[in-house]
């Protein structure tokens, strides 16, 4: 009757009604098989409500507002410790792990396996005195080979957001592009009052010793992993270095593995990125400038 028909326009107008500009997100499959079966006795008797409701959650939501901070920068810069001091000192903040939220879902875990399989062209070949120019020459196959994972982590992370009411949250998670900062943006819309970036950094003779002591803690004995181990890591030490165990060997294999080549991210204020130095673990306080708002 003439009540279906309006509530049938009303869909028809909530799904049109352009955005300013945001896209629509994989929830939009939704609202395309509402739309589709718009006939059914589901949803002919649905309150308005509901479906406005329905509508909404498939775009970026103007309310309420969620604003986050992404923390980025190499492992072993403290981004973690960091992000959880953050959350703790500031009222209405709240700290969701990276790591631990992507290992929550399987789909995510999958597509981060799926973009691993360029890790070898993020590497490039150990010992090559020209690494950043073989790097880069693979930079776009690098780059579309993650789009897909960092996507549904930003998806799922502003759906968890809303479904929790975390409208305010650090996240540190990996960024290799700096296009992976506009796919960030794009699904936390609403400029650098509701998006900002942090890339952490820590110098470099530091951060490897860093990462070899989380080895050293984890109860690794390196001298005899050098001489005994058949995994491919020390094999490769083996190969590359000789027999005989030297810890500036093992952590160049360290920086090679794991602290490989990502493109700068520059400080732009104005754009909400911000850049600070974490050698003695004293980021926070350089970070207080993003709550005096």
């Amino acid at each position: 009757g003439r009540g279906v028909v309006g509530r049938q326009r009303a869909v028809r107008g909530l799904c049109d009604r352009p955005r300013d500009g945001d896209i629509a997100h994989a929830s939009a499959q939704t609202v395309h098989r509402l739309r589709a079966d718009r006939g059914a006795p589901g949803l002919t008797w649905a309150p308005k409500r509901l479906l406005r409701r329905v509508v909404l959650a498939s775009q970026p939501m103007d309310t309420p507002s969620l604003q986050i901070i992404y923390v980025t920068g190499h492992n072993a810069t403290g981004k973690t410790t960091l992000c959880e001091q953050l959350a703790e000192k500031h009222e209405g903040w709240h700290f969701i792990d990276g790591d631990e939220f992507r290992k929550g879902h399987p789909e995510l875990e999958q597509s981060i396996t799926d973009a691993c399989k360029v890790i070898d062209l993020m590497r490039g070949t150990l010992g090559n005195e020209s690494l950043v120019d073989e790097v880069t020459q693979n930079a776009a196959e690098i780059r579309a080979a993650w789009v897909p994972h960092f996507t549904g982590v930003f998806e799922k992370l502003r759906a968890e957001m809303l479904a929790t009411g975390k409208h305010k949250v650090v996240f540190p998670y990996h960024c290799y592009h700096c296009s992976t900062l506009d796919l960030l943006r794009t699904v936390f819309p609403g400029g650098p009052g509701n998006c900002k970036v942090v890339e952490v950094e820590v110098e470099r003779e530091l951060l490897k010793e860093r990462f070899f002591q989380r080895e050293v803690k984890a109860g690794m004995d390196h001298e005899k992993a050098w001489r005994e181990d058949q995994g491919a890591r020390m094999k490769l030490c083996r190969e590359h270095y000789g027999p005989e165990y030297n810890k500036e060997d093992y952590k160049k294999l360290l920086e090679w593995r794991f602290i490989f080549y990502r493109e700068e991210i520059k400080e732009e204020p104005e754009a909400g990125v911000y850049v600070v130095n974490n050698d003695n673990f004293d980021a926070a306080e350089q970070l207080e400038k993003l709550f005096s708002a």
